[in-house]
């Protein structure tokens, strides 16, 4: 169901009686009244989806069917009665419409997003008669829900099997660009798993999902319950940052770097700092990210999240005294990480480590291109610290491991 902008009316679909109930709202009460039941429109079988347009003319209604189908309703804002403008379907100017799910509507009323099997098609809006134009599809399966950002610069989907997605959303265009996403076990984690549903907090750093998942012994069980994520606050920049910490001295840093079926990185730094500047990964939302780069641009990028759970259940960060904070995972499951040493040693002297390895170590073709650049960056959202060395003259940068000590 949804609620138009002026908050007078209640729309809410119906997919086993091919209807939209239409409700009128009290202001002071929050009651319901019965206004209207809108059914046998053109293209109106088994909606699910439904939202309106910021300027509450339009109503937008998807409908779970393999052909798809889309449905655009005129709105009377005094009534809250509903008239048919269109309906489109996989094939006749809908490509990608397959069961399509849940949709949204951009804030600035330029765009609609509708999920379904095949992923989000993007429809440009027209503001006067409401009507839509197919410009972009995802095809990436998210198909139980999509949300769009109050300042409508991303987009989020999740579905079935598919997890998780982020877009970055292209204002003019409409376009989505995927940049981020969670898909279950591919890190070697639990549940959740199959995605009915979504909500986000205003600031998009949150998000909630209303998930399943099953276990067969000793006969098909499904548990339902609510999967809660929050966005990573560090992810390695596209170029290394300016205002890294440097090493004490040339050589206080190594970068290790096995490719092919042993996949190994090993990063080792000492120099200045304090241990202020790890912020709080144990309980809190401080992400350490490792980042490569050469001439070819970021090549790495793995993070060790901040309050990051292990599969038993326990977090993955422990602390071993006021200034030094490991990781520890030993099946090395989130982006091949196995161990993060944040440390002060004493008063100035930082000891910083990472060991990643395995299938879900993703490493650049080797040799590297170029004086190489790693750096190890903390944020928390509101703050962040790096520190950071530069690699010119290997010892070894062969096809199948890179070798180097920090410059001076």
């Amino acid at each position: 169901m949804t609620i138009s902008p002026d908050g007078a009316h209640i729309y809410a679909t119906a997919a086993g009686l091919n209807a939209i109930g239409v409700y009128e709202r009290d202001a002071s009460t929050g009651l319901l009244t019965p206004v209207d039941v809108e059914s046998g429109m053109p293209g109106l079988s088994r909606p699910i989806g439904i939202d309106l347009s910021p300027d509450g003319a339009h109503v937008y209604v998807a409908c779970f069917r393999a052909t798809g189908g889309l449905v655009v309703l005129a709105r009377d804002a005094g009534t809250g009665e509903l008239s048919g403008v269109q309906h489109i379907e996989n094939g006749d100017g809908g490509q990608g419409l397959a069961y399509q799910f849940a949709l949204g509507v951009a804030p600035d009323g330029a765009y609609v997003y509708v999920s379904g099997n095949q992923g989000v098609v993007v429809f440009q809006r027209n503001a006067t008669t409401g009507e839509l134009t197919r410009v972009h599809a995802t095809g990436d399966g998210m198909d139980h829900d999509v949300w769009l950002t109050a300042d409508g610069t991303r987009a989020y989907a999740c579905g079935g099997l598919s997890g998780i997605r982020g877009y970055a959303r292209n204002p003019v265009t409409g376009v989505l660009t995927l940049d981020e996403g969670y898909v279950p076990y591919e890190e070697g984690f639990p549940p959740p798993l199959f995605c009915f549903g979504m909500t986000m907090t205003p600031d998009a750093r949150n998000l909630y999902t209303i998930v399943t998942y099953d276990i067969d012994e000793p006969f098909p069980t499904y548990f339902y319950t609510i999967g809660v994520f929050r966005r990573l606050n560090s992810t390695c920049s596209t170029a290394p940052l300016p205002a890294c910490q440097t090493p004490a001295a040339a050589g206080s840093s190594s970068i290790n770097i096995r490719g092919a079926t042993s996949s190994r990185l090993s990063w080792k730094w000492k120099g200045p700092g304090s241990s202020a500047d790890f912020g709080n990964p144990l309980d809190g939302a401080s992400d350490a990210a490792l980042c490569v780069y050469d001439a070819r641009g970021a090549l790495v990028s793995i993070v060790a999240p901040g309050s990051a759970l292990c599969p038993t259940g326990r977090s993955c960060w422990r602390q071993r005294s006021a200034s030094d904070f490991r990781y520890t995972d030993s099946k090395a499951r989130r982006d091949g990480i196995k161990r993060v040493k944040l440390q002060e040693r004493q008063p100035t002297d930082v000891r910083l480590g990472v060991e990643a390895r395995g299938e879900n170590l993703y490493l650049p073709t080797l040799p590297m291109l170029g004086p190489v650049s790693v750096q190890l960056q903390i944020s928390d959202g509101t703050a962040s610290s790096c520190w950071g060395a530069t690699y010119s003259t290997p010892s070894r940068n062969f096809t199948l491991q890179y070798r180097a000590v920090s410059d001076p």
